[in-house]
């Protein structure tokens, strides 16, 4: 056994059939939106931070933002429109009041975005006598009908619902908006700066499965990749899982088929890699997920690639001649990760959880383990080739669960964590 600082060593989709992925077509095409605005007179889009050259090569603007109108000539008509293009979202920035106000329509063709770049809708100043009164008392106390009112009631009923149903279509329209806003945002503070800011945490679910080899799965999840997960579990009932990682938002999943399975949010490199590798080539053996889009990948050829910090290469290729990495695990600091080998030997470099650098100084720093599992929160997993395990930093929830499956018999053969408290747990 050998130690130093920071580093520590001593001596668990398809390339081979179909492909599953929960990718989506944008509404709207962002060259024809732009081709669209260069067209319209007096219409110029605002340059994003990548495009003034300040922005990573895989950044991609999930907004492209455009003005109308002449400040210098009416200043009142000036407008900056926002194009959602994955949605088909569109906002409109004007000043009401002394104060940018955004409003929005949902789901619009190009058609429907070269009408509000030519004439970008008014924002409406709602005051307190804005109402409506269709009948008033006379001066004996009678109701009588206001002469604004109209004459056929149905047709004034008719208006109202028709009213309320615009209404509430701009009030989802608002609350997309904001949830784009909202998800841009926190992805930004995620790849910012992982170790300092934390993303608010998204809805979740709980759910549960079992495979074709009997194995079952638990699972907490961010809801939305519950629907692609469930389906990706339904495959696993006639096609085993042999692998399953997770950074909560982003999942994949290998079969024994060699087919694999993914979400969207995962690391763009192995993103690409995963939706353009040739059914000829060997298929994915084992991953393994991160945040700041790290990652590891090892083929049924034997060979590999990942994304990680320098000394992660380093301990990778001056071990590559001689030990086949069994797991490998991204801490919670940028620089932080656990390396497993096949042999039972382990390697790890940076800050891991208290908790487990204890645990393997109380087992001796033995060359006997399976895998390490580490969260971005300091969660950690442990097991050992004569199937005793540990775990700590954990949530209360996941720590039930884990006591549950002990006290029942099932043995839990691996677990995984993602941000916001997800995690994925396999067990016999």
């Amino acid at each position: 056994t050998t130690q130093s600082t920071p580093s520590h060593s001593n001596g668990s989709a398809a390339a081979m059939g179909k492909e599953k992925t929960d990718d989506d077509e944008p509404r709207l095409n962002p060259s024809a939106v732009r081709d669209l605005a260069q067209a319209i007179s007096g219409c110029r889009e605002i340059l994003t931070q990548k495009q003034r050259g300040n922005g990573s090569e895989d950044d991609e603007p999930k907004v492209l933002a455009f003005m109308t109108g002449n400040a210098e000539l009416a200043p009142s008509n000036v407008a900056r429109i926002n194009v959602y293009y994955q949605t088909g979202t569109v906002g409109t920035c004007r000043v009401l009041n002394g104060e940018v106000r955004e409003t929005f329509q949902k789901r619009c063709s190009l058609e429907k975005l070269e009408a509000i770049l030519k004439d970008p809708p008014n924002l409406i100043s709602i005051g307190e006598t804005l109402g409506r009164m269709d009948d008033i008392e006379d001066d004996e106390g009678s109701m009588v009908q206001s002469p604004d009112a109209p004459m056929n009631p149905d047709e004034d009923d008719e208006n109202v619902i028709r009213k309320d149903i615009e209404l509430t279509d701009i009030g989802l329209a608002i609350l997309i908006g904001e949830a784009e806003k909202l998800n841009t945002h926190a992805k930004a503070l995620r790849d910012s700066d992982p170790d300092e800011a934390d993303a608010p945490p998204l809805p979740d679910l709980i759910g549960g499965a079992e495979d074709a080899d009997g194995r079952e799965y638990a699972y907490h999840l961010p809801a939305e990749t519950i629907s692609h997960i469930e389906d990706c579990l339904a495959d696993s009932t006639r096609d085993p899982i042999t692998c399953i990682a997770t950074s909560g938002p982003g999942t994949v999943l290998l079969y024994k088929s060699g087919e694999w399975a993914y979400t969207s949010d995962i690391p763009k490199s192995l993103h690409r890699m995963l939706k353009y590798r040739k059914r000829a080539l060997p298929a994915p053996a084992y991953v393994s997920l991160g945040r700041r889009g790290r990652f590891y990948v090892s083929f049924r050829d034997g060979s590999c690639d990942w994304n990680g910090p320098k000394e992660l290469d380093d301990c990778l290729r001056r071990h590559a001649a001689h030990k086949t990495v069994a797991s490998v695990a991204f801490g919670k600091k940028k620089y932080t990760f656990f390396v497993v080998y096949t042999d039972g030997s382990w390697e790890y470099h940076g800050d891991i959880p208290e908790g487990l650098e204890e645990k393997l100084t109380e087992r001796g720093d033995l060359a006997d383990l399976i895998c390490v599992t580490l969260g971005p929160s300091g969660e950690w997993f442990l097991k050992a080739k004569n199937g005793r395990m540990w775990w700590g930093e954990v949530s209360e929830e996941l720590d039930e669960l884990m006591d549950e499956l002990k006290e029942e018999g099932r043995i839990p053969c691996f677990v995984d964590f993602g941000e916001y408290g997800s995690y994925f747990v396999a067990h016999d």
